[in-house]
């Protein structure tokens, strides 16, 4: 929701929540005219780290198609490590599409999900 005007820019969930394992997935979408302002970055890293503290989970997962750049940059940003592709597992009327695999795990939830942070973070342990 945008704060100035209380209008709604996209929505975002979790999904596929296996309790047991401490897993889930989350999954957004932005109003055609609200992408690109950072509002799925924003949205994604504080549901991401809700999900790892007070939800509960240890890992929160993330799918975006591969040809989705926008979508890859919110979960970099958003501070999700990029882990693989699952080839062809997204059908699209007659086309398989491939799907990039993001994580945020519980050790890197109270850190800023920065890599750079992260590493700080270790050096200044050393």
């Amino acid at each position: 929701m945008e704060q100035s005007t209380g209008k709604i820019v996209g929505s975002i969930g979790l999904r596929d929540t296996d309790w047991e394992a401490g897993r889930t997935e989350i999954g957004y979408g932005m109003h055609t005219g609200q992408r690109g302002r950072g509002y799925a970055t924003e949205a994604a890293r504080a549901v991401g780290r809700w999900a790892l503290t007070d939800g509960g989970m240890r890992r929160v997962q993330l799918h975006s198609r591969v040809d989705n750049v926008a979508s890859l940059r919110v979960a970099e940003k958003a501070g999700y490590q990029r882990e693989g592709t699952l080839r062809m597992a997204e059908q699209d009327g007659c086309e398989a599409h491939d799907l990039a695999v993001f994580s945020m795990i519980a050790t890197g939830a109270t850190a800023d999900n920065h890599p750079k942070a992260e590493q700080a973070d270790r050096r200044s342990s050393l």
